[in-house]
């Protein structure tokens, strides 16, 4: 239901300044395509995330492309398939619109609208150059603690400047009609606690109502109500699309244009075969509540969640994450049957023929396989900033910290004072808020640069044990790595769920055009 309490729209759009973005969670290797549900990480360590659409093409430092403009109505374009507003809006609804996320943006949507209404009925008008001189004022007090300003804050906040403005002017239009109710002098503004008090007695005295429990179907229909104020679905739409974070948009447009893709790929799928597929990744995310942190111990279930959520178990098998993750296993099964060897006996079953094609996949590429699944070691790095001559930026040689460092080798005799000494010393900020944790990676694990990597191993294949690897030189300075305890390679039954998961990953790369995804936000 839509909370009945309001509070001032000025502080919303600075609080929402100072508050970090729900981002979507990344899309694991393994698991290629993610859950929508925002805020949720589940990448695993040693895998590279793909699938989400990061930065749209021609918005790379690296190769700046100048990209033609979508049509009216379409919100993504990638090669010659076109995603439309409609079916993005659709998703969006279903993923957010019951989620506080969705909510707040319609109780702002509807609190505008009663408050231009009051303004109307007290002949109240906010002149644009107000509103200009006000962000102005605004763009010099953040300019006063960030060089920045108002233009970097709102990037960081990921909020439409458009939408900015116009709250903006919503909250100049709340202090002047608090100030008249409450019968405050010419140019005396009410205080935020003043104006949110006469706001929600003001909404109380008029009601409101809404049909968030279940959405109507036509864009004419209205979604919240106070008084003749009234909010329409179609309005909620464009709203969503335009104010929910960035890149919830550009995951449910890339997971949108893979399902249009792999649907066509697929062609005709047996009823059974897809159930099967939509259930085996409902399940895995079932597996995956279970084994989080934050649920483990609390006898909330995966359905508890998603009820919480405003969601259900049917309405998740419908939602477009997961039928992409199952045309990617009916398309990576289908590939694996295909591979299997041509002189299995007449009475092999399909589904032993399909694991006799993944291991005949992993036989062919074993190589890769191994490098990538199979021992693989948990590392953690500590580093410090050196250049190759000490100088006003950089006070420390890489000769300096060569030595520095390996004085502290024998002093670290377990992972706990590694971690210690990360937290202490290392100049490497992202690595530091992680304990120094770098992931799980096998010996033919490219993401890890060469050196790390080969230092890494070559102590594992000298001690087979737990300890420090270096220190070596890397990019901007001079690192010492922990070796963890090795996680052994995989048996029969992981190591088909390995290739299949692999499959389904190079499907997936393979369906997105090399000129990427453009999308409208």
């Amino acid at each position: 239901m839509i909370r009945p309490h309001f509070t001032a729209a000025l502080p919303l759009v600075l609080i929402a300044l100072s508050q970090p973005t729900l981002w979507a969670q990344e899309v694991p290797l393994a698991n290629p395509v993610s859950e929508p549900e925002p805020g949720e990480q589940e990448v695993a360590p040693q895998q590279e995330a793909d699938g989400t659409v990061e930065v749209p093409p021609g918005e790379t430092e690296n190769d700046p492309k100048i990209l033609p403009p979508l049509a009216e109505g379409v919100a993504a374009r990638g090669g010659d398939v076109e995603i439309t507003l409609a079916e993005l809006d659709q998703l969006l609804l279903d993923r957010h619109g019951r989620r506080p996320e969705g909510i707040d943006i319609l109780n702002r949507l509807l609190q505008r609208a009663v408050l231009v209404e009051l303004a109307a009925a007290a002949n109240i008008e906010i002149a644009d150059e107000t509103v200009v001189a006000r962000m102005a004022d605004l763009d010099q007090q953040l300019k006063a603690i960030n060089e920045g300003g108002l233009a970097e804050q709102l990037i960081k906040g990921d909020i439409n400047p458009d939408i900015f403005r116009e709250m903006l002017k919503i909250s100049m239009i709340q202090a002047e009609l608090t100030r008249i109710a409450l019968e405050l002098e010419e140019g005396v503004e009410a205080s935020s606690a003043q104006q949110d008090a006469w706001l929600e007695e003001t909404l109380t005295k008029r009601g409101v109502t809404d049909s968030t429990d279940a959405f109507p179907t036509k864009n004419t229909d209205i979604v919240a109500q106070s008084g003749d104020a009234k909010i329409t679905l179609g309005a909620f739409k464009e709203r969503l699309h335009s104010e929910i974070g960035t890149k919830f948009v550009k995951q449910a447009c890339t997971q949108l244009f893979f399902e249009r893709v792999l649907m066509a790929n697929a062609g005709q799928i047996d009823s059974d075969e897809w159930s099967k597929a939509v259930d085996k990744e409902i399940q895995r995310r079932r597996e995956n509540h279970a084994l989080d942190p934050q649920f483990a111990g609390t006898g909330i279930s995966y359905e508890a969640k998603l009820e919480a959520q405003g969601l259900t178990v049917a309405a998740m098998a419908e939602d477009t994450s997961v039928r992409v993750t199952a045309l990617t296993t009916v398309l990576a099964r289908r590939e694996a049957f295909a591979k299997a060897p041509e002189d299995l006996a007449a009475e092999t079953t399909p589904e032993q023929r399909i694991a006799a094609g993944m291991r005949a996949t992993y036989q062919a590429e074993q190589a890769f396989f191994d490098g990538y699944y199979g021992v693989r070691l948990p590392l953690r790095v500590c580093m410090l900033r050196a250049a190759p001559e000490a100088n006003e930026l950089v006070p420390r040689s890489v000769d300096q910290a060569m030595s520095y460092m390996e004085k502290l080798v024998p002093g670290i005799t377990s992972e706990e004072k590694f971690v210690e000494l990360v937290r202490k010393l290392s100049d490497e900020i992202n690595t530091k808020k992680l304990d120094g944790n770098l992931g799980v990676y096998g010996r033919g694990d490219e993401r890890l640069p060469t050196g790390m990597r080969s230092t890494a191993w070559e102590y594992f294949d000298e001690k087979q044990a737990p300890g420090v690897a270096g220190p070596i030189e890397v990019a901007g300075g001079v690192a010492l790595i922990w070796v963890g305890e090795a996680v052994p390679a995989p048996n029969q039954e992981q190591l088909l769920k390995i290739v299949e998961s692999e499959l389904q990953r190079r499907i997936l790369n393979d369906a997105m055009p090399e000129t990427g995804l453009h999308v409208f936000r």
